[in-house]
């Protein structure tokens, strides 16, 4: 038996994580920036939600048209869904789901790892690490276009908000590879494939309206938001009290 005069929380692989709650229009937001990318690109985070129906964790967008954007979401039937927008704002024939991966359960309360790349003419998503989904579809975007940046909501709607949290969202300019995806999914330090990293949050800072990109362009910072539009500092999962030196922790039982 384990025990102490301390208690555990915060994010999955650090001190703090994003936590927003869909009733209370909470979201993270880049008002728009150029972020590297062409048509390779790879974006993967951590989520956790116990909600279900039609929620939208990822809206990458221009503010006026659906040219090339990527939009990541709950379907409504357990799947997470990503629509992938060219420079002329179609998405059709590059829509991909989860479904292919039967042991998917997107709203159990639990972490699950979703990872999204595009090269350009192949899509595929991985879940908890395992490829998920894949299709082949030309989907030609712009060159490193100026776009904003939504995580929990949709640009243009209150009511598919997402309910939960997120940890480790990355944004690369590259297509990784499963390998590489594994490696580093539970990193919540230095990656082993950093190469072609434009984006990365961990979601540590635990106070505050600001979420840094650790990847340095501060230009891709993120700010968050209440419902009112005003600057939220109360969208962290709270952290745990240990308190090394001080704090105390008790092993008891045979196998102590």
């Amino acid at each position: 038996t384990v025990s102490g005069d301390f208690t555990t929380s915060g994010g999955l692989l650090g001190a703090s994580c994003l936590q927003v709650v869909s009733a209370n229009n909470e979201y993270a937001y880049n008002s728009g920036t150029t972020w590297g990318i062409h048509d390779a690109y790879t974006i993967e985070f951590w989520f956790k939600t116990s909600t279900s129906g039609t929620n939208y964790l990822f809206d990458y967008y221009n503010g006026s048209n659906d040219n090339n954007r990527i939009r990541i979401y709950s379907d409504g039937s357990n799947d997470l869904k990503v629509e992938c927008h060219n420079s002329a704002g179609s998405s059709s024939g590059t829509e991909l789901t989860t479904s292919a991966n039967t042991n998917v359960a997107i709203n159990d309360g639990k972490w699950h790892h979703y990872a999204l790349t595009n090269s350009g003419t192949e899509i595929k998503v991985y879940y908890d690490g395992k490829l998920s989904g894949q299709l082949t579809g030309t989907c030609d975007r712009d060159n490193d276009p100026t776009m904003r940046l939504l995580i929990g909501k949709v640009n243009g709607s209150t009511g598919y908000n997402f309910d939960g949290e997120f940890d480790e969202l990355r944004m690369f300019s590259d297509v990784r590879t499963e390998a590489e995806i594994r490696a580093d999914m539970f990193q919540g330090g230095t990656l082993a494939n950093s190469g072609n990293l434009v984006a990365r949050y961990s979601f540590d800072e635990g106070t505050g309206t600001a979420v840094d990109n650790s990847e340095t362009t501060a230009g891709r910072d993120l700010t968050l938001y209440n419902n009112d539009g005003t600057e939220a500092t109360d969208l962290w999962a709270g952290a745990g009290t240990f308190t090394y030196g001080t704090s105390t922790l008790k092993m008891t039982g045979a196998n102590k």
